[in-house]
């Protein structure tokens, strides 16, 4: 944060007026777009879910990022939706296909409040990899696919975790993921509660064809129980080292 004025040139990443406006340019290395806010500007977390473009870039994120501010962005005349998810049914739109690093950082205060929508989490639909990064103090609400980290995940997250509430009206809901593939060496301490349909579960609401391993859930759940909800296709699927 810099408040005065000077003769100097400054070079930063990511600039935020005081009425609220935030500019960012886009920073590469080795390859990955850095993550600095969560503007929808380029740099931003809400920017990877620009276009079908930006849903296939490799992204790391430079440092912790405070998303407080999305629980007032979004108005539809009745309420604040919060920040919008990054990728959509496959079948719908576009989902996320890229890779998200978080280089061990924080994204703390992440509101998302679409409980007429599916398939809600920071990412909506992910087939990529999504890895290293902590959301701290979510307060996510949806329809049904509903997690913190992913609504639907086609792969495995790695080292991730998650603390605050998480809440669906509909089938599949979890902390980590509402429906997907699974976590390697992940945790949550959430509230997750889910008031209709099946699949309500601590870490995954339906663990579908993929492995939960090395990973814990500490929280509590209303409308269900254990570390999954569900599991989809058994036979394909393995749970090891895990605990509640």
């Amino acid at each position: 944060t810099y408040t005065g004025s000077t003769s100097n040139d400054i070079s930063v990443n990511t600039i935020k007026t005081t009425y609220g406006t935030t500019f960012s340019k886009d920073v590469m290395v080795s390859g990955n777009h850095m993550i600095y806010s969560v503007s929808d500007a380029p740099g931003g977390l809400q920017y990877m879910g620009m276009n079908a473009t930006t849903l296939a870039y490799n992204y790391k994120m430079a440092n912790n990022i405070d998303a407080s501010s999305t629980a007032y962005w979004n108005w539809d005349g009745t309420r604040y939706r919060g920040f919008e998810p990054v990728g959509d049914w496959p079948w719908s739109g576009d989902p996320f296909s890229g890779s998200f690093d978080g280089q061990g950082h924080t994204i703390t205060g992440l509101t998302i409040n679409r409980p007429e929508s599916d398939c809600i989490g920071l990412f909506g639909f992910s087939t990529g990899a999504i890895s290293k990064v902590g959301l701290v103090d979510v307060n996510i609400t949806g329809g049904s696919t509903v997690g913190g980290v992913t609504g639907q995940n086609g792969t495995r997250m790695e080292n991730v975790y998650v603390t605050g509430s998480v809440t669906g009206f509909g089938g599949g809901v979890g902390s980590l993921s509402g429906y997907g593939a699974g976590a390697l060496n992940s945790y949550s301490t959430a509230t997750v509660t889910g008031s209709l349909g099946g699949g309500i579960g601590g870490l995954v609401g339906y663990l579908s064809g993929g492995t939960l391993e090395n990973s814990y859930f500490s929280g509590t759940v209303v409308g269900g129980g254990g570390l999954i909800g569900e599991k989809q296709q058994p036979g394909l699927m393995y749970v090891t080292n895990c605990g509640w």
